[in-house]
């Protein structure tokens, strides 16, 4: 862990203790620590509640939860809100994630219990999200109902000495919101994975670009679900270029005419997905009918599905086509026949990028690409690991170590970054490389 990033939080905390009179100490003071969920029943009567009309619209609302609870003080300046909702905590914890990533938010601390608080202009936001029991299934139910519950407790303060508050509590040299992947909470059981994507998966980790399935288990052997790579795969792209716009791929817009069935607007992933089919990384069939095109989003990915939405932002270039062949003589697949047409130039382009290829990277040395076969969530995230091609590209290890080291006064345009040792975090084994054009 680095000792400069230690001693930035540690400084964070204690400057921002000095201010416990404030608004900004008293915020973070009760933010760091664990909020107690006892009384699920806050709403007895099931009455309908309505946030106030000056309620932040920058505040992003699970949309699955109901408003439990609310309460305004010191002249509605200070907010507190409680939600409940069925579905499971990892996913509105994702919601949330990619919703704060969107709306610019800016993560000032983050406790092990997974509580945050976080900055936007003069507003300051406290977010705790939790998983508590029900009552079990009556008796005489008809239909099973959850045992558990999510609770999201959202609580946000107005005042001009934010950001005031901040600049004194901040190195203004360091940006803070580095500091958010020290802190989070390792992943469990990524001891059955081999060393090789074990600590592939930690960089992302610290990079704060992947998650958890199920409370602290990454489940590194389950199958990765479409909607989700494709989450991984932005968010990982657009940390790893935070200092190059240029290289980012932009959400969509609540207002974007959806291009998939079953994708609407009110999708939690609508914003990443049609993102990536507005910038032509998810191909469409112009062909398909619109009422007819599904993205599938809750299967899981194969591998040459894989390549083919990872490959264009390795190369950022046109990728020239390529025939079973060509695809054979360069790997050597024994399987190269069983490659779809349209992605055999998405699989001779990998094998262009040497020691730093997807394929080798993720599964290793194999004469088998199997490209129907479904990918885990470890083999995802060893994809992602890296961008780009041997002469321009970006690690999550190159990105931790930017984040490490505080920033020049001047920075060059579009500095070259420094290329990982491949030796270093892939597989001993790869297949030699071919001498075809």
């Amino acid at each position: 862990m680095n000792y400069l990033r230690i001693g930035v939080y540690l400084s964070l905390i204690l400057a921002l203790s000095a201010c416990k009179a404030t608004t900004l100490g008293g915020a973070v003071e009760k933010a760091i620590a664990p909020i107690s969920v006892n009384n699920p029943e806050s709403n007895p009567n099931n009455k309908i509640l309505t946030l106030p009309k000056d309620f932040s619209s920058d505040i992003p609302i699970y949309p699955k939860a109901v408003l439990q609870t609310i309460e305004q003080v010191a002249n509605n300046q200070n907010t507190f809100t409680r939600w409940m909702t069925t579905d499971p905590i990892a996913q509105v914890s994702s919601f949330y994630e990619d919703a704060f990533t969107k709306k610019q938010w800016r993560v000032i601390l983050r406790s092990p219990e997974g509580n945050f608080v976080m900055q936007k202009a003069n507003q300051l936001l406290t977010l705790s999200i939790q998983s508590i029991p029900v009552n079990p299934t009556p008796i005489n139910a008809t239909s099973p109902v959850p045992t558990t519950s999510t609770s999201i407790f959202l609580q946000y303060l107005r005042d001009p000495k934010i950001s005031q508050d901040l600049n004194i509590a901040v190195n203004p040299a360091i940006s803070p919101e580095p500091a958010i992947p020290n802190q989070v909470i390792s992943f469990s059981d990524i001891d059955t994975v081999s060393e090789a994507l074990r600590s592939l998966i930690i960089d992302l980790q610290k990079l704060g670009t992947i998650t958890a399935k199920q409370d602290n288990q990454f489940k590194p052997n389950d199958l990765i679900q479409r909607r989700e790579y494709v989450r991984w795969l932005l968010n990982t792209n657009n940390r790893l270029y935070a200092n190059r716009p240029t290289r980012q791929i932009r959400l969509a817009d609540a207002n974007s005419t959806p291009t998939f069935v079953d994708i609407p607007p009110s999708d939690p992933d609508f914003a990443v997905i049609q993102a990536m089919v507005n910038a032509g990384l998810i191909p469409t069939d112009p062909s398909q009918v619109a009422t007819s095109k599904r993205f599938r989003p809750n299967e899981p990915i194969n591998r040459e599905t894989l390549l083919q939405w990872k490959i264009p932002l390795d190369l950022r270039s046109a990728i020239p086509s390529a025939n079973i062949e060509a695809v054979k003589q360069a790997w050597g697949f024994q399987d190269s026949d069983r490659i779809s047409p349209t992605m055999l130039k998405f699989v001779l382009a990998d094998f262009k990028l040497g020691d730093l290829s997807n394929i080798r990277r993720s599964f290793g040395y194999t004469t088998l690409f199997q490209p129907k076969k479904y990918v885990t969530r470890a083999e995802a995230a060893a994809v992602l690991w890296y961008f780009g091609t041997p002469e321009d590209g970006l690690s999550a290890q190159n990105a931790l170590e930017q984040i490490s080291v505080p920033s020049p006064n001047v920075s060059e345009p579009n500095p070259v970054p420094k290329q990982p040792d491949p030796t270093n975090k892939l597989p001993e084994s790869t297949p030699p490389k071919s001498t075809i054009n």
